[in-house]
Parts: structure tokens; C-alpha cells; sequence
């Protein structure tokens, strides 16, 4: 892989920003609190999912979302591809081809399936610990790892190893040996159901047979008694068909009452209504001359309404126009007055003229006084805020001073401790060989006691000597002896050894804790920054001091012009209020001829409307008549309305009344002729006989329906059993069939079985050989970076490192800080060029806590490193701007960071 660029927008610091990178090594240089890091940890998170802390802190402060987007170079197919992150709002997660301009795939899973193939890794393997543990350890924790406790290292470094796949793998082939029994076990089952099942068999054959020879006596049962039911049938249909007749005619005749009986209560209801209609149409004649003039006055009414509507219009019309002629007499008089403040405010207007120019030189001259004013001000300010910086950089200046004595001390605190610390692991190294020694001891001894109370010879299995009881009893009592004397050494040991170990722990915690100290001290050279800066402050607080001195006099200055102008009561404002009205002296002429006019419409429009009210005088006189009318002659009208509809229905009654009376007579005729034809089939028909054949015919029809009820039930029996043996047939096959597949799945089990053994035995095995291999890369790498192969660097299977020089083992904590740091490098590119194809690392202030030789040194033999394609490196010194071609410089400004420049 090789990256290409880095793009920013609202991450930590980073507003906006834009980094281009060149294969080989890059070095990314700046300021503590610059934002180097921040650039490593963007690559991390959008191409590895890995971010230490929150994602919300590593947003802008103010910012509602981020984006990342690296552009790089896969290693799969050495095409340029593009993955952008961003952090709130929509959390977009997206792979692009920067060639095709299209997306690839999308979200967290897919993208990391996307770039683990373009990184060359394998699929199994964790990106976020990788780059974690291995490509881009955060700052200050490279050599971390392996100065912690070995069980603390394992949980590091197993991961990294996928040492837990070879008990995983054992772990999920035991689910498909499980599945592999239970399907023996099912098929067991199964075997044993189908075979008990066959015993069956002989007993659904002679079944079988035995009813085929019922079915046969079945079938001329009912032959028989078909034949007799079908001469019962026939004189059936003939009785039938009388009874039919009768059951006819008594319908019939009943139906016919019914229509009597209905025509005779329809012709009384008719005959009733005859009379109403009769008895309305004489009210309607005597009351028809009142609903007439009724009528008529209700039309006059009409016509009064629309009269009294058009009257109350012209009195509204009369009260708006004397409303009118008023407003405009009231306006006019009002108009009078103003037009003589008008005339006032134009002589008013002449006489402020030169006030007006004396107030306009006043005014020029205190603006050029408060300009000055206002300068002395910004002034004073400004020698407040430096004479405040100049106290802050002095009293920084005092604490840079107290705080780098205290690095010394710190420093020589430190090397006092690592002295110490390689004294005691030297101790408890020795207190371990010792107790070694004494376990040696008495096992041997336990051994010679076994082989004395065991023994049934004559010579002695110790001093070879004639073995007697007594002599026997002496060895034993001798050995028990030297047992206890073992005990009590070992003991007093362990009790060293655990006191050595805390000695130990205390000064390894007290070492880490100087380090973390030492690491937020400051340089030599922040101190001569500081110095320079307070030269700069006290020249920027001199200057200040002249300026101020310079401007004293403006403040009396603008004091006086003030006063004066203020003597002067603006007569600018007065003269622009005067202007104002002497300028509406045209607008309120305008207004008077306009109501003059407004005020002779109205006269006429009132003269006009009194002449039509004069013609109404008589409306009300006519309005009372009408309602007298109309009182007079609403019950004639409410009369004819109620019976006209009666009246009017007359002669249809009278129709209705006749058609009904005919229709009583017809019914009449109809009902005694089928009275008489029912007296005649009645005659025909005889009960007794009817109710035997009925009887008879009902038992042969049970008799028969049994028969075929038997046959059918013996037909679907003989069906289900034929079904059942073919089944059974068929199960017989498949029986066979279940007894080979038990035997393959056997086979199968045993062969799964042997394949767990065989992975649970050479899971150790393989991960020790990657350790060595990888251990052996690591020794390649380190002779690189110290130029100096005749040491041979070890990495050992608890994950600790040792060094071997001239024959002497040294622990990691006994080398130096240059020597642990190029271990820690060689080691983790080992691991990441053993583990994956992967061809990039990040090196984030690999020169930490180094002297200027030492950083010197381990800065060239980076920079010579073999088999990596792209070497990024964080630095706050220039140790590698001198040395690499591809410098990326970042500054920081205000609370943004900027890419300053980049360097190829």
C-alpha cells in the first residue's frame, strides 16, 4: 500500500487541511500540541478503525460533524482508491475509485473487508489492534509493551499472533462432531421406528385378503335388495303423485280465502275514502274566496318590502353625506391654523442659517480631537496588555528555569533507578537459580527415600553397601535430615525472592512514573524562545509609553469643543425641523381646494336624496293595510291548503272503489272452484295404503345404504392397508439405506476427530516457530538500525527481549534508552511483516527522551530500514528534517492547526 493524501475538515484542530505524502519516509515535524499526531491518528481511524479515545473528541471544539478521507495506492491491484469517514450527522463510511469515479461499498464491515484485501492482510486478522500494537503505537508507548509483566505482554501480543485461532478452530469442530453424533443418534431412532413398523407387514396381507371375500358377499346382498326396492318405488311414484294434487289444491284453496278476505277489507277502505274526499272538496268550494284575496296580499307585501328597503338606503345615503359636509368644515379650520405656523417656521429657517455654520466648524474640529482621543485610548490599552504579557513571559522565563533544574535532577534520579533495577532482577535471577538448585536436591532425595523403603535387595541403592535394617534406617533418618535443612533454605529463599520482587515492582512503578514526569519538561531551547520574546514584549511596552505621552492633550481638548458645541443647543436639528414644515406648505393648500370641493358634493347629494324621501311619505299607511288583509283571511287560506289535495283525488277514489268491488266478486268465483276439484282427489287417495308403502320403501333404502356404507368402509380399509404395505415396502429400502449412512457418518466422526487432536497439538508448536521467525527478522532489523550486527536480539515466548552481546544475556530494562527504542522498532516491524504483506509504518516520536548523538543516530538508521515501501515519522525536533526528502511542517495558529509546508 502506499498512501497518497490526507484530508482534513473539523478534526481536533484542523479546520481544513490538505497533506500529500511520497513513497519512502515521511517526515511530519512541528511544535508540541501542532497536530502531528492528529494527521497518524486520521490515517488510523479511516483506513484501520482505530482511534483511542472517543470520536466525539476527536472532533473540532464547536464542531457538529467531521470528515477524513485518504486517498492511497492498494497493494492488491496498485490502483489509486479513496475511502472517506466522517464523523455526526449521517456517520458516512464509503470506499471510491478515484479513476471510475464510482463508489465500491459502503459502511463499517464492508470497508474494512475492502481495505484488509488492499492492505495484503488476512482476514482474520484485527485492523484496530494492528495498527494499535504494531504499524502506529501511539506516542511515548513503544517500548511500553515490553516493559510490563509478561501475562500484561500475552494480551498484547496473542491477539497480534492469532495464537487463540488453533484453540478456536478445535472449539468450533467440536459443533460438527456434535452434529455429527446426534445425526448418528436420529438416524438410530429412525432406523428403529422404521423397523419395528415392518413387523407389520404379514399382518396387513392377510387382511388384505380376507376382505376381497367379504367385498364379494357384500355386492349380492345388495343386489338383492335393490331389485326389491325398485317394485315398492313404482307404486310410490303413483301415490305420490296423487298426494302432490291434494297438497296442491288445499294451497290453492287457502290462498283464495286469503284474496277474499283482502278485496273485501280493500273495497270498505276505499268506500271510506270516498266520503273524505267528498266531505273536502265542500270545504275547499266555501273557503276558496278568502285563500284568493290571501294570496293577493301577500304579492303587495312583496312589493311594500322592496319599497321600504330602497327608503332605508336613501336615509343611510343622507346621514353619509352630512357626515361629510361636517369633516370637511371641521378640516378646513384646522388647515387655517397650520398654514400660519408654516409661515413662522420659514422665518425661523432664515435666521438659523449662520448658527448652523458655526456649529458644522465646532463639529469638524472635536472629531479630529476625539480621533486623537481615541488613539490615546487604544494606546493605553495596548501598554496594559503588553506590560501583561511581558509579566506572564517573565514569570514563564522563572518557571522554565525551575522546572529544567528539575530535569536534571530527574534525569539522574533515572539512571540512578535503572542501575537499581538491573541490581535486582540480577538478585532474583540468582534466588531463582538457587531455588532451583534446592528443588534438585530434595527430589533426588524423595527418589533415594523411594528407592530405600522399596528396595528388597542386599546392597544399598545410595552408597552401594551391604543394606541392613539398621543401615536403611540410618539413610532414611540422614535423608529426612537434609530434607528439612532443604525446606528451611527454600523458605528463607522464597522470603528474599518475594521481598526482591517487591523491591523490583516499586522501582519499575517509580522508573515509569520519572519517565511520565520527564516527559512534560521542557526543552533548553523554550527557554532562549521565552528570552527572545520578553526582549520583544519590552520593546513593544516602550513604545506604547512614547505613543501615550504624544497624545495627552487630546482629551482636554475634546472636553472644550464639547462644551462649546453643546452652548450652541444644535440649531442644525432646529433649522432641519423648521425646513420640515415650511416645506408642507403646498401639500396643505392642495388639501384645502380638495375639501372646498368634497364640502359643495355633499350639499347637493342631501338636497337630492330629501326630494326622494318626500316621495315615500305614504309607505307605512299602505304596509298596515296589507297586514290587516292578511290577518283577515289566513284561515281560509290554511284551510284550502289543508283539503285541496283531498278534493283534488276525488274521482280516482271513485275508480279505485269499483275496480276493488269487481275484483271481491272474481275472488269469490275462484275459491269455490278449487274447493270442488280438492273434493275430488281427495276421493282418489287412500291414507293406510300410502302410509305402508312409505315404511316399506324407508327400510330397503336403510338396508341398502348399509350395504354400501359396509362396502365403501371395507374398500377405503382395503385402500389404506395396500397403502400402508406399499409405504412399508418402500421404509424397507429406506431402512437399508439409514444403515449405510450410519456407517459413513461414523467414518466421518472418527476422521474429525482425529483432525481436533492433531490441531490441538501443533497449535503451540506453529506459534513458537512464528515467534522465532519472527525473533530472527527482528535481529535482521535491529543490526540495520544500529549498524552493528554482532549483537543478536532475542524475542522470547513470554514476549519479553533480550539481548545477547559477547556471550552475556541483558534484559529489556537494562539496555538503554537507544537500545530499548531499536528493539521496540525491530520487533514490531517484524511482527508486521511476518503477520501480513503489509509494507507501511508509523513512527510517532520514535526519538523520545534521546540525547542529540542518540537521536541522531536512530534518526539515519530509520531512514536505512529495508523492505518498506512508506515510513512516516513524528517528530518536534529537526533530527529527520535534515536527513528526508518528504517533510511535511506543521504549525499551529491561533487554535487551528495549518500545514505549513510540504517538502519532496
Amino acid at each position: 500500500m502506499l498512501i497518497l493524501q490526507v484530508e482534513l475538515e473539523n478534526i481536533k484542530s484542523y479546520e481544513q487541511a490538505l497533506v500529500e505524502f511520497a513513497p519512502g519516509v515521511n517526515a511530519i515535524v512541528g511544535h508540541n500540541g501542532a497536530g502531528k499526531s492528529t494527521l497518524i491518528e486520521a490515517i488510523g481511524f479511516a483506513l484501520f478503525d482505530s482511534l483511542t479515545y472517543k470520536a466525539s473528541d476527536f472532533l473540532r471544539a464547536g464542531a457538529r460533524t467531521g470528515t477524513v478521507a485518504v486517498t492511497f495506492i492498494g497493494s492488491m491491484d496498485e490502483r489509486p482508491y479513496r475511502v472517506e469517514r466522517r464523523l455526526g450527522g449521517s456517520h458516512l463510511y464509503v470506499v471510491y475509485d478515484v479513476e471510475l469515479q464510482a463508489k465500491l461499498c459502503e459502511g463499517k464491515v464492508d470497508v474494512l473487508a475492502f481495505v484488509r484485501r488492499q492492505l495484503g492482510a488476512d482476514a482474520t486478522v484485527d485492523l484496530s489492534r494492528l495498527f494499535a500494537d504494531a504499524i502506529g503505537v501511539p506516542q511515548g508507548t513503544l517500548t511500553a509493551a515490553f516493559l510490563q509483566q509478561p501475562s500484561q505482554r500475552k494480551t498484547i501480543f496473542d491477539a497480534l499472533l492469532q495464537v487463540d485461532e488453533y484453540r478456536t478452530a478445535v472449539e468450533k469442530l467440536r459443533e460438527p462432531r456434535t452434529l455429527l453424533l446426534e445425526r448418528q443418534q436420529a438416524l438410530a431412532q429412525e432406523s428403529a421406528v422404521l423397523a419395528a413398523r415392518l413387523e407389520r407387514l404379514p399382518q396387513l396381507e392377510s387382511a388384505v385378503w380376507e376382505r376381497t371375500e367379504e367385498l364379494r358377499s357384500v355386492e349380492q346382498t345388495t343386489a338383492d335388495l335393490r331389485r326389491r326396492l325398485e317394485s315398492i318405488q313404482a307404486r310410490k311414484n303413483e301415490l305420490d303423485a296423487l298426494r302432490a294434487q291434494v297438497d296442491k289444491f288445499s294451497v290453492e284453496r287457502a290462498r283464495q280465502g286469503e284474496r277474499t278476505k283482502t278485496m273485501v277489507a280493500q273495497a270498505a277502505e276505499a268506500e271510506r275514502l270516498v266520503a273524505e274526499a267528498e266531505q273536502a272538496r265542500a270545504t275547499v268550494q266555501a273557503n276558496q274566496q278568502g285563500h284568493d284575496r290571501y294570496a293577493e296580499a301577500q304579492h303587495r307585501r312583496v312589493e311594500l318590502d322592496q319599497t321600504l328597503r330602497q327608503r332605508h338606503r336613501l336615509r343611510e345615503e343622507r346621514a353619509t353625506a352630512d357626515k361629510l359636509a361636517a369633516l370637511a368644515q371641521s378640516e378646513l379650520a384646522r388647515l387655517g391654523e397650520q398654514i400660519a405656523r408654516i409661515t413662522a417656521a420659514e422665518q425661523q429657517v432664515l435666521a438659523l442659517t449662520p448658527a448652523v455654520a458655526q456649529q458644522a466648524q465646532l463639529e469638524q474640529a472635536l472629531a479630529e480631537a476625539q480621533k486623537e482621543r481615541a488613539r490615546q485610548q487604544e494606546v493605553a490599552r495596548r501598554l496594559e496588555i503588553e506590560q501583561k504579557r511581558l509579566q506572564q513571559l517573565e514569570e514563564q522565563a522563572q518557571k522554565l528555569v525551575r522546572q529544567l533544574d528539575q530535569a536534571e535532577t530527574v534525569q539522574q534520579e533515572v539512571q540512578t533507578l535503572e542501575q537499581q533495577i538491573a541490581a535486582l532482577r540480577e538478585r532474583v535471577t540468582q534466588y531463582s537459580g538457587e531455588q532451583g538448585t534446592l528443588q534438585a536436591n530434595a527430589t533426588e532425595l524423595k527418589r533415594q527415600n523411594e528407592a530405600l523403603e522399596s528396595v528388597q535387595t542386599a546392597q544399598c541403592p545410595v552408597c552401594e553397601q551391604p543394606l541392613s535394617p539398621e543401615h536403611r534406617e540410618r539413610m532414611l533418618a540422614r535423608n529426612a535430615k537434609r530434607l528439612q535443612e532443604l525446606r528451611q533454605a527454600y523458605a528463607t529463599l522464597q522470603t528474599s525472592t518475594r521481598q526482591a520482587d517487591a523491591g523490583l515492582k516499586e522501582a519499575v512503578n517509580q522508573h515509569k512514573r520519572l519517565l511520565d514526569t520527564q516527559r512534560t519538561l521542557p526543552r533548553a531551547d523554550e527557554l532562549q524562545e521565552t528570552q527572545q520574546r520578553i526582549a520583544q514584549a519590552l520593546a513593544a511596552v516602550q513604545e506604547s509609553q512614547a505613543a501615550q505621552t504624544a497624545l495627552q492633550s487630546a482629551e482636554q481638548r475634546a472636553a472644550a469643543l464639547g462644551e462649546e458645541l453643546a452652548q450652541l443647543q444644535d440649531p442644525r436639528q432646529q433649522r432641519a425641523v423648521a425646513a420640515q414644515q415650511a416645506g408642507e406648505r403646498a401639500a396643505v393648500e392642495a388639501r384645502g381646494k380638495q375639501l372646498a370641493q368634497q364640502q359643495a358634493q355633499a350639499a347637493q347629494q342631501l338636497a337630492t336624496v330629501d326630494q326622494a324621501l318626500a316621495a315615500l311619505e305614504g309607505l307605512d299607511a299602505d304596509m298596515a293595510a296589507v297586514e290587516r288583509s292578511l290577518q283577515e283571511h289566513q284561515a281560509a287560506f290554511q284551510a284550502v291548503l289543508s283539503f285541496r289535495r283531498q278534493a283534488d283525488a276525488l274521482s280516482e277514489r271513485h275508480k279505485q272503489r269499483d275496480e276493488l268491488l269487481t275484483a271481491q266478486e272474481q275472488a269469490q268465483k275462484a275459491l269455490a272452484e278449487v274447493e270442488g276439484q280438492l273434493a275430488s282427489v281427495s276421493a282418489k287417495l287412500d291414507p293406510g295404503e300410502y302410509t305402508g308403502i312409505l315404511s316399506e320403501d324407508q327400510m330397503l333404502r336403510g338396508e341398502v345404504g348399509g350395504m354400501q356404507a359396509r362396502r365403501s368402509l371395507l374398500e377405503q380399509e382395503q385402500v389404506r392397508s395396500q397403502a400402508e404395505i406399499t409405504a412399508l415396502q418402500a421404509q424397507q429400502a429406506e431402512l437399508e439405506e439409514l444403515e449405510a449412512a450410519q456407517r459413513k457418518l461414523r467414518s466421518q466422526a472418527d476422521a474429525l476427530e482425529a483432525v481436533r487432536s492433531l490441531l490441538k497439538q501443533s497449535g503451540p508448536y506453529i506459534t513458537q516457530a512464528l515467534i522465532r521467525q519472527i525473533s530472527s527478522a527482528a535481529t535482521q532489523i535491529f543490526g540495520e538500525l544500529m549498524q552493528d550486527f554482532s549483537r543478536l536480539l532475542c524475542w522470547n515466548e513470554d514476549y519479553g527481549i533480550t539481548l545477547e552481546v559477547e556471550g552475556t544475556t541483558r534484559q529489556f530494562l537494562q539496555l538503554s534508552g537507544g537500545e530499548q527504542m531499536s528493539a521496540a522498532l525491530a520487533v514490531r516491524l517484524a511482527l508486521v511483516r511476518e503477520i501480513s504483506n503489509i509494507d507501511i509504518a508509523f513512527f510517532d516520536e520514535p526519538t523520545a527522551n534521546l540525547d542529540g548523538v542518540r537521536r541522531e543516530a536512530l534518526a539515519h538508521q530509520v531512514m536505512h530500514i529495508k523492505g518498506f515501501r512508506q515510513l512516516f515519522v513524528i517528530s518536534h525536533d529537526d533530527t529527520f528534517e535534515q536527513i528526508t526528502q518528504n517533510l511535511v511542517r506543521v504549525k499551529r495558529h491561533g487554535s487551528s492547526s495549518i500545514i505549513a509546508a510540504v517538502e519532496s
